[in-house]
């Protein structure tokens, strides 16, 4: 638990940070913060690889989906409510609009802007 809890804060805070120092709400950043469900077997893997990690494999499966089932929790709760904090702060674009700087000086989105 305390090890999911420690991915989702650590890895989200730092997620958030990388997503607005590079133009983002931080929102994709949080929703980034999650351990994937296919990394249960990696210990398996690793340990099929090379046998000296044959002993570990065991209890490392089950620290890490303990951590698949903690982060898969808390993710998209932590991203709603961060998602909310933006949203009133009115940092958000309406859907289907383009920010103002997309395709003008200072545009780092690399986004094709297709208007005419």
């Amino acid at each position: 638990m305390l090890l999911g809890l420690a991915v989702v804060v650590l890895t989200g805070i730092a997620l958030m940070i990388a997503d607005r120092l590079t133009g983002g709400t931080g929102v994709a950043g949080i929703a980034a913060a999650s351990t994937a469900g296919n990394a249960a077997a990696v210990p398996a893997i690793v340990a099929s690889a090379n046998q000296a990690y044959a002993p570990a494999a065991p209890a490392a499966t089950i620290l890490v989906a303990a951590c698949v089932v903690v982060t898969a929790i808390l993710v998209p709760l932590a991203t709603h409510w961060w998602a909310s904090r933006v949203r009133v702060a009115g940092n958000t674009v309406p859907v289907g609009e383009a920010p103002p700087d997309v395709g003008g000086p200072g545009d780092r989105t690399g986004l094709p802007v297709g208007r005419e």
